[in-house]
Order: structure tokens, then sequence, then C-alpha cells
């Protein structure tokens, strides 16, 4: 759910775990021909996969596949379609990865022995991995197949109904139905107040996510309420000094922000940023996301040389982390270059504003708002700085992307 000024996605309250009939095993059997085929397949592809020979990994499982269907053996054809899923999500080809989940779900929802509370955490899960390949139809299709499960089997009140609302919420506030995430939302959050899980993490996500709905509304007082409400669970749970937690002071300090309260948002994002460097990872892009938001504060308090050392950490984080062209990163660079330019070092803003405009370009397309936005910024700035044959180039591309 992570920036940017930074702005976060909700997060969702999604389970991580697949039922055992989905989980990455093999089946330990024993016998010959086709059936010792796919076991020796299957363990060859899982340890060319652990060797990095990712090719011949791939090809081995789709082998193994080929012999399951062969056979008629479902049980192997649904583990090698989740080995097929769990490897191409490991390398964060998700979009390779569904096809894979689909079939083997398929095969699980025909067995007459599935649980039905299992098959209704795969729905959940087939739901999240459509959610993060943004096919938010078919993603709802599924999280409401799971609502349908467990409002028959546990009850409406239960905190797994709670948790599966706030999913379907999320795919509302992605989709711009802001009311109806609201009204989603808040039964999530009824249903786990009415139980035992109301200082649960859970409950920190959901008023979370509720918050970040009344801040889009522009109702921060109500969204303060809320991060407020969810940073004292989160510190209940978790510690002052954890990620979570530091996410929780990040996220009330963007709400003090927008509403001028500076001296308290500084301060919070000062305990996020103490907390994270403490962590053994060194905090990680979260790290650079929160030192981007007190950059921004520290600009809007005219506090430069704050600001820019803030970018300049933020930067050499990301770069590491997100690696090549990132729209994140994008946003960082334009971020400082108009710490430059507020501060009327044109010369040190251009390049900055180059490899934002290049990078937003590269990954989001010409004629996407944030080209426009650093277009227009760059165009203004060149103006301003007395480079007129760039700042008309700069005007003569805005016009020709708000022609198209």
């Amino acid at each position: 759910m992570i920036g940017r000024t930074e702005k976060r996605r909700p997060h969702g309250l999604e389970r991580c775990w697949l039922p055992a009939a989905l989980a990455f095993l093999m089946l330990l059997v024993s016998g010959c021909g086709p059936q010792a085929d796919w076991n020796t397949l299957n363990e060859q592809a899982k340890q060319a996969a652990s060797e990095d020979r990712d090719e011949e990994a791939e090809k081995l499982w789709k082998q193994a596949l080929g012999v399951a269907e062969e056979t008629g053996d479902e049980l192997q054809q649904n583990m090698t379609l989740n080995n097929l899923g769990e490897f191409h999500r490991a390398q964060g080809r998700l979009d390779l990865a569904v096809p894979y989940y689909l079939d083997a779900l398929e095969i699980y929802e025909r067995n007459p022995d599935t649980d039905r509370l299992e098959l209704a955490g795969a729905y959940d899960n087939m739901a999240t991995h459509l959610r993060l390949t943004e096919e938010l139809d078919r993603a709802a299709e599924f999280y409401e197949k799971a609502l349908a499960i467990r409002e028959a089997d546990l009850g409406a009140d239960s905190p797994e109904v709670a948790d599966t609302l706030n999913n379907i919420g999320l795919l509302a506030y992605l989709q711009g139905d802001l009311d109806r995430a609201a009204e989603l939302y808040e039964q999530s959050i009824a249903g786990i107040e009415n139980s035992r899980l109301a200082m649960h993490p859970n409950m920190a996500l959901a008023l979370t996510n509720l918050a970040q709905v009344h801040q889009t509304r522009g109702d921060l007082e109500r969204a303060e309420e809320l991060h407020r409400r969810a940073l004292e669970i989160w510190i209940a749970n978790t510690g002052l000094q954890s990620a979570r937690s530091a996410q929780g002071e990040n996220n009330l300090a963007e709400v003090l922000r927008l509403q001028g309260k500076y001296d308290e948002a500084e301060g919070l994002y000062t305990n996020a940023i103490s907390a994270l460097e403490q962590r053994p990872d060194g905090g990680g892009y979260e790290l650079a996301a929160i030192l981007n938001n007190r950059a921004l504060l520290y600009r809007i308090q005219k506090r430069y040389d704050e600001a820019a050392a803030d970018y300049e950490r933020a930067l050499e984080i990301a770069e590491k982390m997100l690696g090549g062209d990132h729209p994140e990163l994008a946003t960082m660079l334009f971020n400082y270059a108009r710490v430059h330019d507020d501060r009327g070092a044109f010369d040190e803003a251009a390049p900055l504003f180059d490899r934002a405009l290049g990078m937003y370009e590269t990954t989001l397309g010409e004629d996407h708002s944030s080209v426009t936005l650093v277009l227009e910024t760059y165009s203004n700035s060149a103006r301003e700085a007395g480079q007129t044959e760039l700042a008309d180039e700069l005007s003569a591309r805005l016009e020709a992307q708000r022609r198209e």
C-alpha cells in the first residue's frame, strides 16, 4: 500500500497464506512411469529454481504439468500450476503468475472435499493478486465470493467478514468510488470493534483506509482523528520503534502538514525516521519516502538547506531500492528540483527537471498528468530564469500534449 508527497494507498487486510492444497509443495510418492516422471521433474524444477536457473526451472515445471495432465492427476496439476505461479510471482512477474493461480483455483473449486473457509481464503488471495495487477473488476468478483462464504459460515459480525469488507472497500477506493469505500470501511470497523480484535492491527489498517478516504475528500480533521486512533493501536501492538508505528506517524504527520500544524508534523516525521534508521535493513524505501515528506515540509517553511539534505538522502536510497526508471523516483527528483528553483538556483534545478520529465515519460507515458505538471513548472522556471528559448520549447511540448 506504499508514497510521493508520499500519497499512500490504503492497506488491505488480506492474509498472505494459501490453503494447503495450493501451497508450494511436492507430493512425496513412489512409483514408476509418469508418476515417477512427475516427481522427478518437480524436484528438478525446484532445484533449478533454488540455483537461479530460471529458464530451466520453468521448462521443467511445464513438463511436469504436461505429465500431470496426461495422467489426469488433479492434485499434481494443482501443485504444479501453483508452483509456476509462485515462481513468476517471486520474480516480480505477477501478470504471468495470475493465469496459473486461476487454473489452480479452478481445480481446487472442483474438489468436493475442499473446505469452504479455505476456499474463501483462496478467493481472497486470488482477488489480491488480481488487484495488484490492476484487474479490479475481476478482483471484486473473488472478494465477493469470499464474503458470501464467510457471511454464511461465520456470521455477518465476524472479524473475517470485516476483513473482506475492508478489501472490497479498497477496490472501491482504487476505482474512485469514495462513498462506497467509506461505507464498506465503516462496516469493517464496526465488525472489528464488536469483536476481540478491537485493538488488533487489522483495526489500525481499516482506520487508516477510512482516514485516506476522508483525506482525499478534504475532511482533514476526521482523517487526523482516525490516524491518531490507528497510531495508538500500532504502538500498543508493535511498540513505538516499529516500522508499522513509523508509518502510522508518517500518515498522521501528512494530515497535520496539510493543516499547517508544522511543529507536530515535523516531530512525527523525525521520530519515524529515527525508528527506521535503527532497523537492521536501514529503513529501506519507507525511510526514503518519509525523508521525502519531511523535505516537503522544510520546503514549505523555506528551510531549503534542510530540505535539500533530506531529498539527497531520499534519492540515494530510492535509486538503490527502486533501480532504473520509476515514477516515485521521478517524483523525488521533481520535488528536489523545486527546492533549487525556489532559492533561485535554476542551473541546479534544470538537470533534475530533465531527469524527472524523462522518467515520467518513460514510465507513465507522454500524456500523463505528471508529465504535464513537470512541463508547466519547468517552463515557468526557465522563463523566470531568462532561459526564453528553453521555456518556449517546453511550452510548445505542453501545447502539443494538450492538443492530443
